[in-house]
């Protein structure tokens, strides 16, 4: 489906019902958009590890413009802030009032835009391994460097150098960090995931190379009033627990989760764990 917004058609698909039958009444769920990372991959990395929480809300996955199947456009116009509009205008389009925001990596960064924004529409944000600035190159260097293999090092140098000419290629070498748990089951899944995903190289080397070189949010988190639940990974490599640390200590009402035994796929690693922590947050926030 496509909602055509901000002069561009950002493609987006739905799991889940907004109002489901109990008993004699209609129940209704929360809406909550769902923001991928990259930046240029698409929706399709949450899937379909991540449906479980359509049970509890209706999801709304969105791919970025110039991403997925969204309209292709100006590289210029890929950016946090172009990417928080679009979100906000599918909101209006659907004609949704309060929503939650989920945002992973790049989509947590967007999901932080969004916040700063757009919050007097937010039940609540939810912020999986994300980070607050371009403080994460640092972190992450220093973890490549002390965990990585020659070849990861130097994948790990062209992309922060918007040299990558095969994002694909990348994740395969770079697939194992990404990952606490790292077997021949998870590899399968992995490589399906890499098969089925639409990415654009040419968005992430804009981006890498641009503003996640120099964006900073921190100065500005403690404005964000709403509830926000920060999930991170311990063994994050990509974004640090730190990060997310630093994000729970701007932000006046967050609850910060550093989960064991897993890296930045979180929801892979730890189902078990992150479900709850979610499904529990969204009871609490959620206001009718």
């Amino acid at each position: 489906m496509y909602a055509k917004v901000n002069g561009t058609r950002i493609f987006f698909d739905v799991a889940g019902k907004q109002f489901v039958p109990d008993g004699p009444v209609m129940r209704e769920k929360p809406v909550c958009l769902v923001l991928h990372g990259g930046p240029g991959s698409d929706h399709s990395h949450f899937l379909p590890g991540i449906l479980p929480l359509a049970e509890h809300m209706q999801l709304i996955f969105l791919d970025h413009r110039n991403s997925g199947r969204s309209e292709w456009g100006p590289i210029e116009t890929s950016s946090m802030k172009q990417n928080s509009e679009d979100a906000e205008a599918v909101r209006q389009y659907l004609g949704l009032d309060k929503i939650y925001v989920l945002g992973q990596s790049y989509g947590g960064m967007v999901a932080q835009q969004y916040a700063l924004d757009h919050q007097e529409h937010l039940h609540g944000l939810i912020l999986i391994t994300t980070a607050p600035s371009y403080r994460i190159n640092e972190t992450a260097t220093q973890i490549i460097m002390e965990r990585g293999t020659e070849e990861q090092k130097e994948l790990w140098r062209k992309k922060w150098a918007g040299e990558i000419t095969d994002f694909d290629d990348y994740m395969k070498k770079m697939e194992s960090l990404y990952h606490y748990k790292y077997d021949d089951e998870v590899w399968q899944e992995v490589v399906d995931a890499r098969t089925r995903k639409i990415s654009h190289t040419e968005v992430n080397n804009y981006q890498r190379s641009g503003e996640l070189a120099t964006f900073d949010f921190v100065p500005r988190l403690p404005e964000v009033k709403c509830p926000v639940l920060i999930v991170a990974g311990e063994a994050d490599f990509v974004t640090a627990p730190i990060h997310s640390v630093e994000m729970h200590e701007a932000m006046p009402q967050s609850e910060l989760h550093i989960v064991e035994r897993s890296s930045h796929s979180v929801f892979g690693d730890r189902p078990d764990y992150v479900f709850p922590v979610i499904e529990d947050f969204v009871k609490r926030t959620f206001n009718k």
